[in-house]
């Protein structure tokens, strides 16, 4: 049995398994097994998996084929097929330093009660892997809030424990072909039923601007569509445990809302715009009358006032006004 277990989905990366695999081969920890999970690929993806662990005469590499379409069932597949405590998700086109996984590791072996063991990360663009910027995940303060609208850190920049990833937290398959969608909404439900705790290494590397990414075209109209199923999933796991959002989950409903009204106002798509100011107006709402004693509901009218400026806060004040007369008119 493996100490860590590394499952990577493969749908049409003949241009980036190979560097994958070889990042996975460099760990310095050696006690691991590479699950790889082919996915529908038409490009050859697979058969480069295939030669590489014939050449390398690799016994750690195993490739499999998923029974289902769609990342997050890839992942599952691969999931009834990991046999170490730890499990490692990891893209076919990102990287991991020679030290991850060790990294990693050793925090939890100074965390021993934590089932989740993330780290900062590296973005670089596809063209410019040298241009590395430093990203870091969600305070731990805010953890648990804060990720119900945003994913808390790069997929490939944590481990967990396999224990936790039983049936109620695995990877949400009906929302497979939603762009980051599935990240927001495994994440936020595995969240509230994990301990977290955080290492001090940045050694998962993401790239991103890449031609066929799943999660580069920002087109306003889609990533709405998209995001608002992720948001209602993670609203309707909280109503399953017999809560209501918070007010700092209603703070980040809210704020991803602004963000896809002003993406969709900065393209020019009226349509989204229409779709998100109301949203976004709700939040606002649900936050004022959640967060009930003055103290706390000024300071927040303050902070959207400056951060959306002040023709988006006016709208929202007016969505905010339309549904407090029909509130009290009904």
């Amino acid at each position: 049995m493996a100490l860590v277990s590394i499952v990577i989905p493969l749908h049409n990366k003949a241009g980036y398994i190979y560097q994958t695999l070889e990042s996975v081969r460099s760990q310095i920890l050696t006690d691991w097994e590479a699950i790889v999970v082919e996915n529908g690929s038409t490009d050859g993806s697979a058969q480069i998996v295939q030669d590489y662990g014939d050449r390398h005469s690799e016994p750690r590499l195993r490739l499999v084929t998923s029974p289902r379409n769609g990342v997050g069932a890839a992942r599952n597949f691969g999931l009834t097929l990991a046999s170490g405590p730890w499990v490692q998700f990891l893209d076919a086109d990102d990287l991991l330093l020679p030290d991850h996984l060790s990294q990693l590791l050793a925090t939890a072996a100074t965390h021993p009660a934590a089932t989740v063991i993330a780290g900062s990360w590296q973005e670089f663009p596809d063209a410019h892997p040298d241009r590395r910027s430093l990203k870091h995940p969600t305070p731990l303060e805010v953890l648990g809030d804060a990720s119900i609208a945003f994913p808390p850190w790069a997929v490939h920049a944590a481990i967990v424990r396999r224990e936790l990833l039983t049936t109620d937290h695995l990877w949400p398959e009906p929302l497979d072909h939603i762009p980051s969608g599935e990240d927001i909404a495994f994440w936020f439900v595995l969240i509230q039923a994990a301990t977290v705790a955080y290492s001090t290494n940045a050694s998962a590397l993401y790239r991103v601007e890449m031609p066929q990414s799943r999660t580069q075209s920002r087109n306003a109209s889609r990533w709405f569509a998209g995001i608002h199923t992720a948001l209602q999933w993670n609203v309707n796991h909280l109503s399953r445990l017999g809560r209501a959002p918070n007010a700092t989950q209603c703070r980040a409903l809210m704020q991803v809302y602004c963000d896809l009204y002003t993406l969709a106002q900065q393209q020019g798509d009226r349509s989204t715009q229409q779709k998100a100011l109301p949203e976004a107006t709700l939040w606002l709402d649900n936050y004022f009358r959640v967060a009930r004693e003055r103290a706390i509901a000024i300071p927040l009218s303050q902070w959207v006032r400056h951060w959306l400026g002040l023709g988006l806060f006016l709208s929202l004040n007016q969505q905010r006004s339309r549904l407090q007369f029909r509130r009290n008119s009904s």
